[in-house]
């Protein structure tokens, strides 16, 4: 009897190239129909870097695999949002999440002007309405109570994530 292949994969760091060139070695070559699953360790990253990774998870789960993400430990940031592709998610009894909306650091010397800002906002804007729409896929929570999360800094364990109808 055929078993599809199941392929673990490891995404431990921040989310930045060296973590996305070795994720995208590590899945190369899956087989359609098959497993892959996400064990992710990751106090987040660069949000470009997330995008290019869910455009590539969203082209294997076209190709029939299955995706599977945990937390052995922490996730958070970016690392919650690859968390939240997965189409099977579970974590560790102790483990726990870390959802915040996109920020960005200015350096010490950025001078701000009304079309450097205007920039940055027009990315951050973007940047939220991209995660906004990996956030609510995953959910059952109602527009009301999202309204009230979006823009909140939410550690979560377990049972959070369980009420919030992520896991289940």
């Amino acid at each position: 009897e055929y078993m599809p292949k199941m392929v673990e994969v490891q995404v431990v760091g921040e989310f930045n190239a060296v973590l996305e060139n070795k994720f995208n070695k590590d899945i190369k070559g899956i087989a359609n129909n098959s497993t892959l699953l996400i064990s992710i360790t990751s106090s987040g990253g660069d949000v470009s870097v997330l995008k290019r990774m869910t455009a590539t998870i969203y082209q294997l789960k076209e190709r029939g695999v299955e995706v599977v993400t945990y937390v052995p430990d922490y996730a958070n940031s970016a690392g919650f949002f690859l968390f939240l592709l997965g189409d099977h998610r579970e974590i560790a009894a102790s483990a726990t999440v870390h959802y915040h909306p996109p920020r960005v650091s200015l350096s010490p010397n950025f001078v701000g002007t009304k079309n450097s800002l205007t920039e940055v906002l027009s990315s951050l804007s973007a940047y939220q309405d991209f995660t906004n729409q990996l956030f609510r896929a995953a959910t059952n929570i109602n527009d009301d109570l999202f309204a009230l999360l979006e823009n909140s800094e939410l550690p979560m364990n377990r049972a959070h994530l369980i009420s919030l109808g992520i896991i289940n």
